[in-house]
């Protein structure tokens, strides 16, 4: 019984101090969820209220890919210690039409300047009147 109880109680700490390690060490890699576009400080709402509009970043390889309402984009991104971001070299898929708010999420994601970023948010911007905020897509 005390065996368990010690390997329960080390299992609690090593997950505990796992947790805190991600939680202070935010990065860019993974999934986002597109949650606002703000234009010319305007927010701009999709057309559909199930609209959603990923985003996939893979700094190790250097590669984003952004999922629209019908279509996928992939391309290239790069990053530098002052917050710097560049995506570059994006093409999409040509399935069918999509939206205007996918459109514009586009147009602005390859104007991006620089992000500020923390543990489950991130904003890109292009300029402080300009900017997309996604919130990161954790696992289940």
């Amino acid at each position: 019984m005390k065996k368990y109880l010690i390997l329960s109680i080390s299992l609690f700490i090593l997950l505990s101090i796992t947790s805190c390690e991600k939680s202070s060490d935010p990065t860019l890699n993974g999934l986002w969820q597109i949650s606002k576009l703000v234009l010319n400080n305007t927010e701009v709402k999709p057309e559909g209220s199930q609209e959603v509009v990923t985003l996939l970043l893979d700094s190790g390889k250097d590669q984003t890919f952004l999922k629209l309402s019908a279509n996928t984009c992939s391309g290239k991104f790069s990053t530098t210690g002052d917050n710097s971001i560049n995506f570059s070299d994006i093409s999409c898929t040509e399935i069918c039409c999509d939206t205007n708010f996918d459109m514009k999420i586009l147009e602005t994601l390859q104007k991006v300047n620089y992000y500020d970023l923390d543990v489950t948010q991130v904003t890109f911007y292009v300029d402080d009147a300009n900017y997309i905020i996604a919130s990161k897509v954790l696992p289940e």
